[in-house]
């Protein structure tokens, strides 16, 4: 049997973080996994940016527990996504200067991904590189390569799933029955149905006009080729809720004060598909 504690979309913020581990202190897990938007270092000029990814992961650090980590893209997090890309496949990548900045690009099927920052960027690139590698604890999940859990597969690749496998990702709308389990977040709201699972947010910030609100994590517990899901409402803020209009779309876990389910005030994000 395994136990894990599981969250998403913190945005960078300490006291909920400091919050969840004291609300944990007491209980037992095997490992955590976080499926993306840890912090909000798009948001915010590039030292402090690294200075907030090295305070969360402090803390992640001083869980003192493995755990497993997608980054969250595009809003929050797509420059870490791409520093850690350049930093795992330095050879990858060719490396010019242009206007005073240095450019890196690589080739990715017919495509050129492209990351530029300031000749003085170098350093921070240096200092976060130095700083992730340091990590006792934590690991990046990449797409590339599965990571084994006891008698189970971590993968962040919806393309190759193993036997017994998690998916987990930052935000994916679509079922893989052959996962085990699938998590993701990013909408900011959770939602369960079948196998699948939004993490929903640990902490949603002020972004997008949105009222600051604590939110949520979940302890699954894996058993053989079961997997029990519960619900932990951090900071007794969310409800669940079955939409009487959305039946096929499961439970979600959504603000209290909400009166429809995320659906009703969205269609594209449905995950069946009405005919």
């Amino acid at each position: 049997m395994m136990q894990i504690l599981a969250f998403s979309d913190l945005h960078g913020d300490v006291a909920t973080l400091k919050l969840l581990k004291d609300s944990i202190k007491d209980e037992d897990y095997d490992c955590i996994l976080v499926a993306g938007d840890l912090t909000n270092a798009d948001l915010i000029p590039p030292p402090e940016a690294v200075q907030q990814v090295k305070e969360i992961f402090s803390i992640m650090e001083s869980f003192k527990i493995p755990y497993y980590y997608v980054w969250g893209t595009p809003f929050r997090e797509r420059t870490l996504a791409s520093i850690m890309q350049l930093v795992e496949y330095p050879e990858d990548y060719e490396v010019k200067e242009q206007e005073g900045k240095l450019v890196y690009q690589r080739k990715i099927g017919n495509r050129t991904e492209t990351i530029r920052m300031p000749k003085a960027g170098q350093q921070l690139l240096k200092e976060f590189e130095h700083f992730i590698s340091s990590l006792s604890f934590g690991r990046h999940v990449r797409e590339e390569e599965p990571v084994k859990l006891g008698r189970y597969w971590l993968t962040s690749s919806p393309e190759r799933i193993p036997k017994n496998a998690i998916l987990l990702k930052h935000h994916y709308r679509r079922i893989i029955p052959k996962a085990l389990i699938q998590l993701d977040g990013h909408l900011h709201y959770g939602q369960r149905l079948l196998n699948y699972l939004n993490l929903g947010f640990l902490y949603r910030d002020a972004a997008h006009n949105a009222s600051p609100i604590i939110g949520c994590y979940w302890k699954l517990t894996l058993k053989d080729s079961t997997v029990s899901v519960d619900f932990m409402n951090l900071g007794n803020k969310l409800k669940d809720f079955r939409c009487p209009y959305h039946p096929e779309e499961g439970t979600f876990y959504i603000p209290f004060y909400w009166k429809k389910c995320p659906i009703c005030y969205e269609p594209r994000e449905a995950i069946i598909k009405r005919k």
